[in-house]
């Protein structure tokens, strides 16, 4: 028996993503009690996983690997109506808007149409070749879909898509593979549209913002501006690099330890000694390139590859 409707994400392969889908599922819980949590993993017996959802679901690696999987949401899902979010996401407030949002879309991320441009492709060549109107451009990190022959039929599609993706030779990285570019044309084939969010509070990585980043995912909130447009995102990604960046790991601490009934002085502590050693690496950095003559790329708040590479070891031993 399908339930009606819930959050489900993926946690296969490495550890660090099982780890860090329980820190999804965790603030998800925290700002959204009573909503049902699912996790599809090839690793049920991981540590605390079964505690951070309510269903767990058996991994099926003859669905292919790595983003192949996420075409096969609807194989996968025990509800009626779904929200997948990516696992290196936190959530920091309570999901209703979204939900409110999506609901009646029969599949639906985050986004908007577009007819110029690139995104993966040349857009006007690809409309052009396959008779299309638009192409929906959007995020993965988010996709709400429903139970019915609409979704079905897009998710077939999709697929056929993924089958024969190197054969159409339609986007310009090369034999790279990207549900998104699937689903966007899917998605156009059959005239869906992204849900609108033009009040930018859905779903959105924190890349090539102007500081300042904040963020606390127990207060709740977050706030970010990037080309002068102001982002309030209630589910914040931190996808590739930006899962070693020092202020994701911060927020997982964060929710750890107060999940874990510390009290505010030692977790004051704790952060305090890593901004300290963040603040002293990207100093050092900020330092070597003024003696350098070179202008500085990052900043201090921007969780960029920069940080990645420099404060990534410390911040993962701190913050793991």
């Amino acid at each position: 028996m399908q339930e009606p409707e819930g959050v489900l994400t993926f946690a296969f392969g490495h550890p660090r993503y099982v780890a860090q889908a329980i820190s999804l599922a965790q603030s998800v819980r925290l700002h959204n009690p009573g909503l049902r949590l699912a996790c599809i993993t090839d690793k049920p017996d991981f540590p605390g996983l079964a505690d951070a959802f309510d269903i767990l679901i058996l991994f099926r690696p003859e669905r292919g690997q790595a983003l192949q999987q996420k075409l096969w949401f609807d194989c996968y899902t025990p509800f009626e109506r779904t929200a997948f979010i990516d696992s290196d996401c936190l959530v920091v407030g309570s999901l209703a808007d979204v939900l409110q949002r999506s609901r009646g879309y029969a599949f639906g991320p985050l986004g908007y149409t577009a007819t110029e441009g690139w995104w993966y492709m040349q857009i006007p060549e690809v409309l052009a070749k396959y008779g299309l109107p638009f192409m929906p451009r959007f995020n993965g990190g988010y996709y709400y879909f429903e139970r019915s022959p609409e979704a079905t039929r897009l998710f077939e599609r999709a697929r056929q898509i993924g089958r024969i993706h190197k054969k159409l030779g339609i986007y310009d990285l090369g034999l790279w593979f990207n549900e998104e570019v699937f689903y966007a044309l899917a998605m156009a084939w059959y005239r869906m549209p992204p849900v609108p969010d033009p009040q930018r509070t859905g779903m959105y990585t924190p890349d090539e913002f102007t500081e300042p980043f904040e963020i606390n995912v127990l207060q709740g909130g977050c706030h970010f501006v990037r080309e002068g447009e102001a982002y309030r995102p209630v589910i914040v990604h931190f996808f590739g690099r930006h899962g070693y960046a020092y202020q994701y790991l911060r927020e997982r601490a964060r929710l750890r330890m107060h999940l874990q009934g510390k009290p505010a002085w030692y977790s004051g502590i704790v952060l305090g000694a890593g901004h300290m050693a963040f603040a002293g690496i990207v100093g050092a950095y900020r330092a070597f390139h003024a003696l350098r003559g070179k202008p500085l790329p990052f900043k201090t708040n921007t969780p960029v590859v920069s940080v990645t590479n420099f404060a990534g070891p410390i911040t993962r031993q701190l913050f793991k």
